[in-house]
């Protein structure tokens, strides 16, 4: 099945300011247990196990990783412009290896990443309500978009492998 695996729209500009809770946020969605840098790091080993298994599936998994990596830039670039540096660090810890998913199982790692999806997009949710900033609150909403769609594809492959 062929995918597109970004929403055809632009990525809304910033402006304005933050509050320290937000950076908090927005810290962990770049570099925390559950951030795009997890997201991404899992989906490029999931696709380079089912490279040779499942070609179809091995691209899918490389191009949302992609999209993730986009991500990631974007909310780098968000922490760089609201005062704060892009560690790969949530709020309290730094990122290490163990926050990747290592299942090869693929009904396994396809489940898990739909709560991954999940989860990204309910913390880009938690941030839309606790920032006052108007042009994150875009950008966030833009990105939840694209999260959106890759829950999707994900079910979708999902039911195709138990069907």
């Amino acid at each position: 099945m062929e995918y597109n695996y970004s929403i055809n729209l632009p990525y809304p500009e910033l402006s304005g300011k933050i509050s320290p809770n937000t950076m908090a946020l927005l810290m962990e969605s770049f570099g925390g247990k559950n951030s795009e840098f997890t997201s991404l790091t899992t989906y490029i080993y999931q696709h380079l196990m089912v490279g040779n298994k499942n070609s179809n599936l091995a691209t899918l998994l490389s191009k949302i990783s992609i999209v993730e990596m986009k991500h990631q830039e974007l909310i780098g670039e968000a922490i760089v412009f609201f005062g704060g540096k892009p560690l790969y660090s949530g709020a309290y810890n730094f990122w290490n290896g163990s926050y990747a998913n290592y299942q090869e199982n693929v009904l396994k790692f396809l489940s898990d990443n739909i709560l991954a999806e999940q989860n990204a997009i309910r913390l880009y949710e938690e941030i839309i309500e606790h920032t006052q900033n108007d042009s994150l609150k875009k950008l966030l909403g833009r990105i939840i978009m694209d999260e959106q769609l890759h829950l999707t594809i994900f079910e979708t492959e999902l039911n195709n492998l138990k069907s």
